[in-house]
């Protein structure tokens, strides 16, 4: 029973945080690209999601045009805090389901509460 109740619990904190990494990554990318929209208004959509996609990188991503890797050099300088967040939570975004995995994999097959 107390093996049940551990493995819930560590179950329910990494979905939970799983759940937590996407809302942040889209809620501070529709920041970002609000931001970007309010400042160089003239850009096309798709350009300014590139933009807000290729921000956290430290390198011009290829295939970038000069004009969009100036605007993503703004963004990285005026919000560095929101690109810090923003790689963080992309970070985690893809190794807490495979931690999920793993924990339902161990339920399953190591414990048996599955």
């Amino acid at each position: 029973m107390a093996q049940a109740v551990g493995f819930w619990i560590v179950f329910g904190v990494a979905a939970f945080g799983w759940a937590l990494a996407v809302q942040m990554r889209m809620l501070i990318a529709r920041v970002l690209r609000i931001s970007v929209e309010a400042q160089h208004g003239d850009l096309h959509p798709n350009d300014v999601r590139a933009i807000v996609r290729a921000a956290p990188a430290d390198a011009a991503p290829d295939g970038l045009p000069e004009t969009l890797n100036q605007v993503r050099v703004w963004v990285r300088g005026e919000h560095p805090q929101a690109i810090a967040h923003l790689a963080k939570a992309r970070r985690w975004s893809m190794i807490l389901p495979i931690v999920v995995l793993v924990i339902v994999m161990a339920g399953r097959f190591g414990l048996g509460v599955i």
